[in-house]
């Protein structure tokens, strides 16, 4: 095995490093290369010693080079550039096709770099960024899979302070939102609890207050520029009072800049997370401090020194095994995120409002560079076939005196200078793809994609780097030539033996657009299938209104008074949309517990659902003050504790984590209440002792506009605030799979462009081929070939590659769907010959279609007149 470092990158050194330190700085670099072998292994140390050679490139170590080399490197790159622009010009059509095909796929490209650009400037406002870390949860939960949260227990929090290689903690909780009022003013404000030390840590601009106390006293309030005057104008808010959040009197202690868009935190104000503790004391509460009690906190730390992590990473794992003791089948594992990997970040429940999954972005990138590539190849199976023209050009130089070095660095700038102006059309192909990408909502992404002057030098580079991956093949094959056989034919050129290089990058550029269009069919049909699945329960034409802080009871009585609205319930959460509210359940072995997920409903909620009830009975309607011990399951939660049959469960009691037990009195057959990603798990039905958030209305109607119109203003009667929330059942469920249609969306779009590259070149060899054998046409023609047989001979290797692309993009996106992507689902489509064979039929009859016309006007042609020209 080799054990010397990568000999490309050492003369790349020998280059441009002065020679009176070259020997030492080698030396040196060889020495810590050995070290690394040793510590971190072959492949790291190589990586190590290529990005140490960049580094050192620096104004004390690259050579000074005579002012007359440099003017005649300059003479010669400037007679390269003219030499490119001629060539350029002379072949107009096959100039086109590179630059349209490069243009186009660049476009992509300077997308993804605007957008890392972006999404990498996220949260690096704060100064002391570096030392912020958040600490994440792991929850696994019997046979489940593990649960990566971006929220952990307040415990987490409380141990951590009493650390000494932590400075500062932050314990933050979500779901702070309501109504605010001052004076005759009311407006609906999001945001956290937050602990005394939050302005401390994160560095947002304080406009007034004390950023050092403004959090640690009760019932006191940080609001942000545009709240502040929302609800004071332009007065000072400091030492103003507002009524909010459990009806308390909050005096505003700071007024801080809104939240900037790269900030992963947005909110409209911070209460101070001490009069949450106060609240849930009042209240007899003592569950804040427990290990289980993960999914609403969040906590922040900031280290004395980042290298004090390690210490802060032991310390949380020895939390984890002492917690993790006092149960059964459920285990929390807290560890640490650097703040400035949260966004992008990996895909974490529980996250606050801003999220960029970076599996996504890395796709984007993935099918980016795949879509380049496709172009490259473009630009090389053109050069490559036009090789033969340019051979006698080649032998020429040679004889004067060219080195092969100069040869090939001649054709690579002729590259560079395609892709450069290519580069120029892919700007503006940006600005009008750019709207299509924020479009696409579904994504979720924080970014505005503005391109802002210093892009330019990334933009630039990647032109560079895709001219010479263009050029570089055709270039290295151009100058291999040998002056005494220029003139000979050079267009069979081998990549391996006995494969011709030119049909190779036809099968990749085929197999791209093939596998693109076949992943974009699958994915279609597996959206289909998961808004169209039968969840148990009936969706249609239920509306479900948000009651938005208001009395549920009085909402639904009035509503129900509208002619065509058939009934009405209420609830706490809409099931099967990806929201889930969950606790802990237990049958007699107190250490035999388990998840379970429920929903808060009213006596209405399962008829209107059309629930299929097993055995029992539903719920009889609560009385005013009375406390509910009553409780409806699905078939799971038999299974998971033995219950017996459904009959049987009946009468039975289990005990819910701090509420005490209750009596089953129902039994419905089980139902999709997550998406079709997910299994059964035990589920609950109980009513609720306070109000109700959703509001579920059982329409029907033939002029649904009007009955719209009249909830509507049914509910401005009520509430003259909040406007009207409402959406269908069967629309949110759409809503739930948004990532699907976000996943088809892009990547059909990218199927077109990868589609139109392929074309482009699919083209550009046609005319090529026919071009460069018409005496052999011809002639066959004369000996009494057939048109047909004509066109077909002409195009039969390119249906072989065809053939072929469709073959292996068959099999890789076969193995990605059932194996990789498909296999992740509870409930899913099977894979078909037809949604394989789907991308081979689509690019055939496309390339028939492009083929066709020209092969057509070549095959017809009178021989006569072409033999006479040749």
């Amino acid at each position: 095995m080799m054990t010397d470092p990568p000999r490309w990158a050492d003369r790349i050194l020998e280059w441009y490093c002065r020679d009176e330190i070259l020997e030492d700085l080698q030396g040196d670099l060889h020495e810590v290369f050995r070290k690394n072998i040793r510590e971190k292994g072959l492949l790291r140390a190589r990586l190590i010693y290529i990005v140490d050679v960049i580094k050192f490139f620096r104004f004390y170590t690259v050579k000074q080079f005579k002012p007359e080399s440099i003017m005649q490197a300059l003479i010669l790159l400037l007679s390269y550039w003219k030499t490119s622009l001629r060539n350029i010009t002379r072949t107009k059509l096959f100039s086109l096709i590179n630059l349209s095909g490069l243009a186009i796929s660049m476009s992509t490209g300077i997308l993804m770099i605007v957008l890392l650009a972006e999404i990498h400037q996220f949260d690096m406002m704060h100064e002391k960024r570096d030392r912020i870390f958040r600490v994440i949860n792991t929850f696994k939960n019997g046979n489940d899979a593990a649960e990566p949260c971006a929220s952990t227990s307040p415990l987490v929090a409380q141990k951590l302070a009493g650390l000494d290689a932590v400075d500062k903690v932050v314990l933050m909780r979500r779901n702070a939102s309501g109504d605010f009022q001052f004076e005759d003013k009311t407006i609906p404000l999001g945001g956290f609890w937050a602990s005394t030390d939050f302005l401390d840590v994160f560095s947002f601009e304080v406009l007034e207050g004390d950023p050092q106390t403004a959090l640690r006293d009760p019932n006191t309030i940080v609001l942000t520029e545009t709240t502040s005057q929302k609800l004071f104008g332009n007065v000072s808010a400091l030492g103003k009072s507002l009524h909010g959040l459990n009806d308390n009197l909050y005096t505003v202690t700071a007024v801080v800049k809104d939240p900037p868009l790269h900030s992963h935190l947005q909110f409209d104000f911070l209460a101070s997370f001490v009069t949450f503790e106060e609240n849930r004391r009042a209240q007899g509460d003592e569950s804040l401090y427990d290990w289980s009690n993960m999914w609403m906190y969040y906590t922040y730390i900031l280290l004395n020194d980042v290298a004090q992590k390690t210490r802060v990473d032991q310390f949380l794992e020895k939390i984890n095994q002492e917690e993790n003791k006092r149960y059964k089948n459920t285990s929390y594992s807290a560890s640490l995120q650097r703040l400035t990997e949260i966004v992008p970040g990996p895909n974490l429940s529980n996250q606050t409002r801003t999220r960029v999954n970076i599996n996504m972005i890395w796709i984007l990138l993935a099918l980016s560079v795949i879509v380049v590539l496709s172009a490259c190849f473009n630009y090389t199976n053109l050069s490559i076939a036009r090789s033969l023209g340019r051979a006698r050009e080649v032998g020429i130089r040679k004889v004067i005196g060219a080195t092969r070095g100069q040869v090939l660095t001649q054709f690579v700038m002729e590259a560079i200078v395609f892709s450069l102006f290519a580069m120029v059309l892919a700007l503006g192909l940006f600005f009008l793809i750019r709207p299509y990408f924020l479009s696409i909502g579904e994504f979720d992404l924080p970014v505005n994609l503005d391109f802002k002057i210093w892009y330019l030098v990334p933009v630039s580079a990647f032109a560079v780097m895709t001219g010479f991956l263009a050029g570089f093949l055709p270039s290295l094959v151009l100058s291999k030539i040998k002056a005494i056989i220029a003139l000979k034919d050079v267009t069979r050129i081998r990549l391996f033996s006995g494969i011709n290089l030119r049909i190779v990058l036809m099968v990749f550029q085929f197999t791209i657009a093939m596998a693109m269009i076949i992943a974009t069919i699958i994915s279609y049909r597996q959206y289909r299938f998961a808004v169209n699945f039968d969840l148990g329960y009936d969706t249609e034409n239920v509306l479900n209104i948000e009651a938005q802080g208001n009395d549920s009871r009085k909402l639904a009585l009035e509503f129900s008074r509208i002619p065509g609205v058939q009934a009405v319930s209420r609830s706490i959460m809409i099931p099967s949309t990806g929201d889930s509210w969950g606790n802990y359940v237990k049958h007699i072995d107190p250490a035999d517990s388990t998840i379970y997920n429920y929903n808060l409903v009213d006596e209405n909620y399962l008829t209107l659902h059309n629930f299929t009830f097993l055995a029992g009975r539903n719920f009889k309607e609560l009385p005013e003050g009375s406390v509910p011990k009553e409780i409806i399951v699905n078939e799971e939660m038999l299974r998971r504790f033995d219950l017996g049959d459904p009959i049987e469960a009946i009468g039975k009691q289990l005990t819910l984590l701090d509420e005490g037990a209750y009596q089953i009195t129902g039994v419905v057959a089980d139902f999709q209440f997550k998406t079709i990603d997910s299994g059964n798990r035990p589920f609950v039905f109980k009513q609720s002792t306070e109000d109700y958030a959703i509001l579920n209305l059982k329409l029907r109607s033939n002029d649904m506009q009007q009955l719209m119109g009249q909830l509507q203003d049914t509910w401005k009667r009520i509430d003259q605030v909040h406007p009207f929330e409402a959406e269908f059942f069967d629309d949110r469920i759409e809503e739930a799979y948004a990532e699907y249609t976000s996943i088809i969306k892009i990547v059909g779009f990218l199927s077109l462009l990868s589609i139109s590259i392929s074309v482009l070149g699919l083209l550009g060899m046609t005319i090529f081929l026919t071009q460069s054998r018409l005496r052999e046409i011809s002639i066959r023609k004369i000996l009494g070939a057939s048109e047909s047989s004509l066109a077909l001979h002409l195009s039969r290797t390119f249906l072989s590659a065809i053939i072929i692309s469709g073959l292996i993009a068959a099999g890789l996106t076969y193995y990605f769907f059932e194996v990789r992507f498909l296999s992740n689902f509870a409930h899913r489509i099977n894979i078909g010959i037809l949604d394989l064979g789907s991308g081979l039929i689509i690019i055939s009859l496309i390339a028939l279609c492009t083929m066709g016309w020209h092969l057509i006007k070549v095959v017809r042609a009178n021989p006569a007149t072409i033999l006479r020209s040749e």
